[in-house]
């Protein structure tokens, strides 16, 4: 999180969600997502992902843990994060 820099963005192509909607009662624009506090849940992985909003230079940015988690990762391993802007 703290290598993100919104004036060198990465590859957005390979994020697993290019976009989301937050609508009331825990539902996104995608059915197999919902919502619940900090946490997204991805009910077609059966994930539930942290979520953080951060501002910087007064835009405000969702980050979302990218998943994959297995228990073939080593102990120190860490998921990555989704940025997304603010529209």
């Amino acid at each position: 999180l703290e290598d993100f820099n919104p004036e060198k963005p990465r590859d957005a192509n390979r994020a697993r969600i290019k976009q989301l909607t937050f609508k009331p009662d825990g539902h996104t624009d995608e059915p197999i997502k919902v919502w619940s506090g900090d946490t997204l849940m991805d009910l077609e992985k059966y994930q539930a992902l942290k979520m953080k909003i951060v501002t910087i230079d007064g835009r405000e940015y969702l980050l979302v843990e990218e998943g994959e988690f297995s228990n073939r990762h080593k102990p120190d391993w860490k998921s990555k994060w989704i940025v997304l802007k603010r529209q």
